[in-house]
């Protein structure tokens, strides 16, 4: 529903104004009504009004002064001017105050409808944009986990990354950025992998980058875990030390436990710059051809 309100300081005027249209009809309520400027801002500190239609000469406060003030307080509606021919000067303020309409009297209720159902119809498309992209804003913060993914997946396969900073600090993972980094990589063979069906290959990927994600989590070491092909998840160790290795192994031995599949590892070395991201990667997958000779 839309609140309504009618300032007018004639009653008469006033009371044909709000009484000769069923305004709750067309999704108006509540309909309200002022003799003065004075009067209406007590209202509308008191109910939630989309659009006001306002005379211009009334006693105590004047329908100028009463836009004034409404645009000084903050109130977003719409504002109806309705005036006498006579009132030209007042037109004119009205208009450098950037009223939504003007209508002089004398205005059949016809009128007065079709202008305020015209505005009815903007806040609501208004409010069916702000509502859509509330929405589109929401799914994006949903998201932001795959979208920091994307842009790893990104910078470990060297792929041009424009604004890197502001992506990242967006995305809330700014604390990659300027700091020391090592990429491993961790894969299930895919000889280990016969004769399965396409479902159970993606479910064990999905149990492995979970398990991985997990036992990483558990580690010193602040990290990111990457999903990158459907047998192999890439780990990003931020400020690594000369343990991680061993924590590697750790990860590697309790994985093997919850999959039961054998796991290889390869690890690149440490880096700073992000553009060394598809280095470090590129040798820990060079590092895992190293199991043909010494073994998983």
């Amino acid at each position: 529903m839309f609140g309504l309100l009618l300032v007018e300081d004639e009653e008469a005027i006033r009371e044909k104004l709000m009484n000769n249209v069923a305004w709750a009809d067309y999704g108006f309520a509540p309909v309200l009504g002022a003799a003065n400027g004075l009067e209406a801002l007590a209202l509308l500190e008191k109910h939630p009004v989309k659009i006001m239609v306002t005379d211009v000469q009334m006693p105590k406060m004047n329908g100028i002064e009463l836009i004034k003030e409404v645009k000084r307080r903050g109130y977003q509606m719409k504002i109806i001017v309705i005036s006498g021919f006579a009132e030209f000067e007042y037109a004119q303020e009205s208009i450098k105050l950037n009223v939504s309409d003007y209508l002089l009297k004398p205005f059949a209720s016809k009128r007065l409808l079709e202008v305020v159902l015209r505005f009815k119809e903007e806040f609501e498309k208004e409010e069916a944009e702000r509502s859509e992209m509330n929405d589109l804003r929401d799914q994006l913060e949903k998201n932001k986990t795959a979208l920091a993914e994307k842009l790893l997946l990104d910078l470990l396969n060297g792929n041009a990354v424009t604004n890197i900073g502001a992506q990242l600090d967006f995305l809330g993972i700014s604390g990659i950025n300027n700091r020391d980094f090592q990429v491993a990589v961790i894969e299930i063979p895919e000889n280990q992998l016969p004769e399965m069906s396409e479902e159970e290959k993606y479910l064990l990927n999905l149990h492995l980058y979970q398990q991985v994600q997990r036992l990483a989590n558990a580690s010193a070491y602040r990290n990111f875990v990457v999903n990158h092909h459907r047998n192999q998840v890439v780990l990003i160790f931020i400020e690594p030390d000369h343990n991680l290795p061993l924590r590697l192994e750790e990860i590697l031995s309790q994985a093997y436990l919850a999959l039961k599949y054998s796991l290889a590892c390869g690890l690149g070395r440490p880096y700073r710059d992000l553009a060394d991201l598809a280095v470090s990667y590129r040798e820990a997958c060079s590092a895992l051809q190293y199991r043909y000779l010494y073994g998983m």
